[in-house]
């Protein structure tokens, strides 16, 4: 509950929120008559295993020529045969499809017989400078020699990462322990600055893994080990595209190298897919 009153506090500060609301039919309704465009993206607003997914993921409301997407992922590779005719009728609304993962545009291909685009996360339409502005240090911090843990698949490797952090005369910091009441309830304006201000980020979050990227931190990427379903997709494509693969943890243990790292190509690639989303943006938008 506390953590969710942060989360909520966070919005109010920094999201605009619209006076509708989707899961109200007559809000639904006036929707379509009050805004020129409706953004579906990103992260894993298609992925079928989801809980919440439904026809509002495609704005299935909203006139078709008003609808634009932008890097939504479905989360997976293997696409559920009972799905197909929904996500289908959802997907041949829209006129230009982009997705966030190269394996999102077989599925699409699949499905509809179109070719969608690959995006980049919007995360990474800016830069580390206007996410700064955002960024703001915890209450609770005030040793800044640490390593951010954030893992959201099943927990592990607790000891190898408490022996790093004395190999490195380091805390750590694991934002998913709820027993340390301040990192579970830390807000993302303290998620951006920890992670900006770490030693180290380990993580198998793609979001936590893109923060490191675009505040130059050094990186370990997790394998995401979750019960069901394998979340690995999203981290094995990123990873592909900036070519980071030596960032993975079977690889980093291999050469040692946990705090040397360095970015140069990959921000080049970064600088070539924002040109990318923004001319996809603007073919959408006509």
């Amino acid at each position: 509950m506390c953590r969710e009153r942060a989360f909520n506090k966070f919005d109010v500060r920094f999201i605009k929120y619209s006076k509708y609301w989707l899961n109200n039919k007559k809000h639904r309704e006036l929707l379509d008559s009050q805004y020129d465009y409706f953004v579906c993206g990103s992260d894993q607003i298609w992925n079928p295993s989801t809980y919440n997914f439904g026809s509002n993921n495609f704005a299935m409301f909203a006139t078709s020529t008003k609808k634009v997407t932008m890097a939504p992922s479905f989360g997976v590779t293997d696409f559920p045969k009972e799905r197909e005719k929904e996500f289908r009728e959802c997907l041949n609304t829209f006129k230009y499809v982009s997705v966030r993962e190269v394996s999102g545009t077989e599925i699409v291909k699949t499905l509809t017989g179109k070719e969608a685009e690959v995006t980049i996360d919007p995360t990474l339409m800016i830069d580390k400078d206007t996410w700064r502005i955002i960024a703001q240090k915890p209450a609770w911090l005030k040793d800044g020699n640490y390593i951010l843990c954030y893992t959201l698949g099943m927990q592990y490797m607790n000891d190898w990462v408490n022996d790093l952090a004395k190999q490195y005369d380091s805390n750590v910091i694991n934002l998913m322990d709820n027993s340390y009441f301040d990192y579970y309830t830390t807000d993302p304006a303290g998620f951006l600055y920890l992670i900006d201000n770490c030693k180290l980020m380990i993580t198998d979050s793609f979001h936590g893994s893109i923060f490191a990227i675009v505040f130059d931190r050094p990186l370990v990427v997790m394998e995401r080990k979750d019960e069901y379903v394998s979340m690995n997709t999203r981290l094995d494509n990123m990873l592909h595209l900036f070519d980071l693969e030596d960032r993975r943890y079977s690889n980093v243990v291999q050469t040692n190298q946990f705090m040397k790292h360095s970015y140069c190509h990959t921000y080049e690639i970064i600088r070539e897919e924002q040109k990318k989303g923004n001319e996809f943006l603007q073919k959408s938008f006509g």
